[in-house]
């Protein structure tokens, strides 16, 4: 095993796992069941219009668009640690006309950073690298 240097931060995962959710950025939105499991995810929520959703690991950000068509103009926030998934988060938001969802790239120091309060937080599905654990 090399030896390194560097201590790795919560918020600064491997680039190789970055890398790998990057990747996926062109395909990742065939896998319907994120969708079908993010639109369902918002559906058995509370959510008052007025409330603000934090989305976690937001990939293409479905919960978190669906969040903020279903609370109004606070909308939702989702973030990721793969600009690319943002990226076509924010395609999917423009094209809906939605502007009250906002797509930030970051990870649990995010979280853990004075921002905002959250009514309500989501992380669906949880999301595994084989280079994380």
């Amino acid at each position: 095993m090399r030896p390194t240097t560097e201590t790795p931060t919560h918020d600064s995962p491997p680039n190789c796992v970055v890398a790998e959710f990057n990747a996926m950025a062109d395909t990742f939105d065939t896998r319907h069941f994120l969708r079908i499991s993010a639109h369902r995810l918002v559906d058995c929520m509370t959510l008052p219009a007025g409330a603000q959703v934090l989305d976690v690991a937001t990939g293409t950000g479905w919960a978190a668009l669906a969040a903020a068509q279903r609370v109004g103009p606070t909308g939702s926030v989702g973030i990721d640690l793969a600009p690319a998934l943002l990226e076509r988060a924010k395609q999917k938001a423009a094209a809906a006309g939605l502007t009250q969802v906002a797509f930030r790239t970051g990870g649990l120091m995010w979280c853990s950073a004075p921002r905002p309060s959250f009514l309500c937080q989501t992380c669906w599905p949880p999301r595994r690298s084989s280079g994380a654990s």
